[in-house]
């Protein structure tokens, strides 16, 4: 979700890749219907894993999973800069209706999270790292 939001959505001055150290192979169907909902493109999304994307170098590599926060970014990625906004996976939600409302919650959230980065690097792109961290700060305390 976030890859096709941010794609659609925000400056072509950064590149977005989202990948999964276990993927399923296939979007999840909730995911496709809520950025079909919001008019976002999903033609070529497909379920990546971080090996798919080993070719590529990286400036930042950001995990949001929410059970991401403990497993470590994997080596390949190299010597850039690592953080993670973790988000709440509602995949895992039972309840149908729960379930389809926190999916259409972490797509606001996502995109909230999302342009707030972008406003602030688009005002200071050299300042990469501390907005990176300001974002963390922000999930962290409810701000976003």
């Amino acid at each position: 979700m976030a890859e096709a939001l941010a794609r659609a959505s925000l400056t072509k001055k950064i590149s977005f890749y989202s990948a999964g150290s276990k993927p399923s192979g296939k979007i999840n169907s909730q995911v496709l219907e809520v950025l079909q909902g919001n008019n976002i493109d999903t033609n070529g999304l497909y379920s990546k894993s971080i090996d798919d994307l080993r070719s590529l170098n990286f400036d930042v590599v950001i995990t949001l999973c929410g059970n991401a926060r403990n497993e470590s970014c994997p080596i390949w990625v190299g010597k850039c800069l690592k953080a993670h906004w973790g988000f709440d996976d509602p995949s895992i939600i039972k309840d149908k209706i729960k379930r389809e409302k926190a999916f259409r919650d972490l797509f606001i959230n996502l995109q909230d999270t999302l342009f707030a980065f972008e406003k602030l690097f688009l005002r200071e792109p050299h300042q990469l790292k501390n907005h990176i961290n300001l974002i963390e700060e922000q999930l962290k305390s409810g701000n976003i």
